[in-house]
């Protein structure tokens, strides 16, 4: 908890989606999305689709979060119209959600009578774009009501009916996971739009996942959108990530070997960088005053490292689930001899180990954010999370030494299992285990 009469709110959050105080390194991807607002705020729109994906983590979503509450700050410093930018799940797109998320009303009813003389048949329809109801009242005042829903997910008329509303900027976060089918209608849709210039410019972002996604959708012309990644901060940028927070609400900026330290062990991620940030200002802000001795900085690391490994032993948990951890445990020693990988290079090493479905598991491991490529225009792996690779080697080898251990127990007591000694992925011993 934070110092006795302190009145000072916390700037750190590493919560996903929230903007921190201090908000850095984003200087490109602002001006690009100050280009989005230019254009679909022009009198003659220009809407297009581009698609963000990173790793979990890098603060995607806290990007949208920023764009979202200065598009209407941006829109006035380019000129144009006022372009309100949404934010939406893919939980969030059925239609009648989609246009009362933006508009905030809900879908219009539209209603035609029609009358026929001597039947004195009165027709009246209503429309709401996921369905619509024909009633028919009848002569002898005999009445008769029929209902015909249609889950019609008709993305084009609402984009149209949003256009019209406010020229806007709508980002659909996680996108990794949508439905194919829903993926390309949307991506069908966007694309008869943007050629009828509404202005209605959309954002995909998710995981690594979505770029394969968007791929393998077969919409048209789906390998042509702009994509763009989002990096890590640099080791500037992730320094006054952390000492400006503080100075900016008066309150002394961390000493140079703190911030030092703090930066190694946030290795430039976004979310660390948060983590470690509250965890600092918790424990060693007292009454508007920055006080550090060993005590406090204990506790602060101690909180830190608590939620580090707790996302770290997450994402373990996730690569187990799946099989992956021999690949994600080889991968991990491949990047100790260099940064950068060809996919080809690593199914080769992979094989070597006896993987016999690498290219599979490099796939899926990618899909996950254990390895990427950051650069869209090369083919090159990196890491994601340099620190992940090292829990996943650590505990590999430390659940392998338990089974060599319990393997050995049981042997001694007459079971027939093999010995797999110390062996760890890729040794014979361990692959018959296995």
């Amino acid at each position: 908890m934070i110092g006795k009469g302190t009145t000072l709110d916390n700037p750190f959050t590493p919560d996903p989606g929230e903007l921190p105080d201090v908000f850095e390194g984003r200087e490109e991807e602002i001006n690009e999305f100050k280009e989005l607002i230019r254009d679909v705020g022009k009198k003659t729109p220009r809407p297009t689709l581009r698609v963000l994906y990173a790793p979990r983590g890098h603060g995607k979503t806290t990007l949208l979060r920023y764009l979202k509450e200065h598009s209407s700050q941006f829109a006035r410093e380019e000129n144009v119209k006022d372009v309100q930018t949404i934010i939406l799940t893919p939980s969030e797109l059925n239609l009648k959600t989609l246009y009362r998320k933006i508009t905030g009303n809900n879908l219009e009813v539209e209603t035609s009578v029609t009358k026929q003389g001597s039947g004195g048949i009165d027709a009246g329809t209503k429309s709401e774009l996921l369905g619509f109801q024909l009633a028919f009242k009848a002569s002898g005042n005999l009445s008769k009501k029929t209902t015909y829903e249609h889950d019609v997910e008709d993305f084009a008329q609402v984009i149209e009916l949003i256009g019209k509303y406010r020229p806007t900027i709508l980002c659909i976060d996680e996108s990794h996971t949508m439905d194919p089918q829903v993926l390309r209608n949307l991506l069908q849709c966007l694309q008869q739009t943007t050629g009828d210039k509404i202005p209605v410019t959309t954002i995909l972002s998710g995981t690594p996942e979505l770029r394969r996604a968007v791929r393998e959708c077969n919409a048209s012309f789906a390998t042509r959108y702009t994509v763009h990644t989002l990096r890590t901060l640099t080791t500037e940028e992730s320094r006054r990530a952390i000492g400006t927070p503080f100075t900016k609400n008066k309150v002394e900026s961390p000493p140079e070997h703190v911030i030092d330290e703090m930066v190694r062990e946030c290795h430039n991620y976004p979310f660390f960088i948060q983590l470690y940030g509250r965890a600092l200002w918790r424990n060693c802000v007292e009454d508007e005053s920055l006080v550090i001795n060993a005590e406090k900085w204990e506790k602060a690391t101690t909180q830190f490292h608590t939620g580090k490994d707790f996302m770290y032993e997450e994402r373990y948990e996730e690569i187990s689930k799946k099989n992956l951890l021999e690949s994600a445990f080889h991968i991990a020693k491949l990047f100790d001899e260099k940064e950068q990988w060809l996919e080809s290079e690593l199914v080769t090493r992979l094989s070597g180990e006896g993987i016999s479905d690498s290219k599979s598991d490099i796939q899926q491991l990618s899909d996950l954010g254990y390895l990427w490529k950051p650069d869209v225009s090369k083919r090159f792996y990196e890491r994601a999370i340099l620190s992940l690779m090292d829990h996943i080697k650590r505990n590999v080898q430390d659940d392998l030494k338990a089974s060599a251990h319990r393997q050995k127990l049981m042997k001694q007591q007459n079971k027939d299992v093999p010995d797999a000694g110390e062996c760890l992925p890729g040794d014979e011993s361990y692959t018959r285990v296995r």
